[in-house]
C-alpha cells in the first residue's frame, strides 16, 4: 500500500512539474504574440515615403 501511494505521489508531482512547464510556455506564447500585435498595429499607422523611411500617417487622414 505504501509503494502505491509513493508511486502516485512521485506520477503527480511528474504532472505538475509537465502542467507548469506547459503553463511557461503559454505565457511566454501570449506575450510574443502580443508583441507582434503591438508591431502590426504600429507598422498599419505607417508609410514609406520616397527615400525609403518609414514615417507615421494620422489615423484619421485615408493614406489612398
Amino acid at each position: 500500500m505504501q509503494g502505491l501511494l509513493h508511486r502516485t505521489l512521485n506520477q503527480t508531482n511528474e504532472q505538475l512539474r509537465i502542467l507548469r512547464s506547459c503553463k511557461y510556455k503559454l505565457e511566454k506564447d501570449i506575450g510574443d504574440k502580443l508583441l507582434a500585435l503591438d508591431l502590426d498595429q504600429i507598422s498599419l499607422g505607417a508609410k514609406e515615403d520616397a527615400t525609403g523611411c518609414v514615417s507615421p500617417i494620422a489615423k484619421d487622414v485615408d493614406p489612398k
